[in-house]
């Protein structure tokens, strides 16, 4: 039988696919390029006009390069112009993890829970949290919260971030050598608080002013200065 097959001609179903498929190969590859492999070879005169343009033209993309070169008759696409144009190499943008170690200290994030109550009440609770400190920075309830209720929270703690901002910047009068003299010398003369007495020596050692509303105690020093600013005109 073996015999006779192979008189006969006759191939197995794997080999006739193999056939099959050379063939399939080689007719494709006679369509394209004739035989040869891969892209045609830009010549050097095109890739040295497409560095030159994107040289004098540096904000210039692809694809402008790519409609200029068709000006001039040129046919090559965008992929080609970006293999072949300069490359500028351009500092590594900062990652996400960079971004929230610079700006910590200014995020703040929001939540939202609610807490039932023994007499079947649920209330609504909102909460700023810092990230900086991971600490709470304000919080609010209420068993009515409205659409205005949040975001009246939010201005509250800008206020607030405002308010703390400006005492910042008021400078802080220690109790140095001079205030503690001038402490002593008050303290013989007067019986008044000692956190008064102390308070009045540091402004008195500054030649500064008193604002405060205890004026019934501080007046009974005659070189003080004291304003109550609370007070109406």
């Amino acid at each position: 039988m073996a015999e006779l097959e192979a008189g006969a001609g006759i191939c197995s179903t794997s080999h006739r696919v193999g056939l099959a498929e050379k063939r399939f190969r080689d007719y494709w590859r006679g369509l394209s390029q004739s035989g040869k492999p891969g892209r045609p070879i830009l010549s050097k005169e095109i890739r040295d006009l497409i560095r030159d343009m994107w040289r004098s033209n540096p904000t210039w993309g692809s694809p402008r390069i790519v409609g200029e070169l068709r000006k001039l008759g040129i046919t090559v696409s965008k992929s080609t112009v970006e293999k072949y144009r300069l490359q500028v190499r351009k500092p590594p943008s900062p990652t996400w993890k960079a971004f929230l170690n610079n700006h910590m200290k200014d995020i703040v994030a929001c939540d939202f829970f609610t807490v039932p109550t023994i007499q079947c009440r649920v209330l609504f609770v909102f909460i700023l949290l810092a990230h900086e400190r991971r600490r709470m920075v304000h919080v609010n309830i209420t068993d009515h919260p409205t659409a205005q209720w949040p975001t009246q929270q939010i201005a509250a703690y800008s206020r607030l971030l405002s308010h703390l901002e400006n005492y910042r910047r008021i400078p802080v009068l220690g109790f140095d050598e001079a205030a503690a003299t001038e402490f002593q010398r008050l303290r013989r003369r007067l019986r008044l608080g000692t956190m008064d007495l102390k308070i009045a020596a540091v402004v008195l050692s500054r030649g500064a002013m008193l604002l405060s509303r205890n004026l019934g105690d501080l007046n009974q020093i005659p070189e003080l200065h004291v304003e109550d600013w609370t007070s109406p005109c």
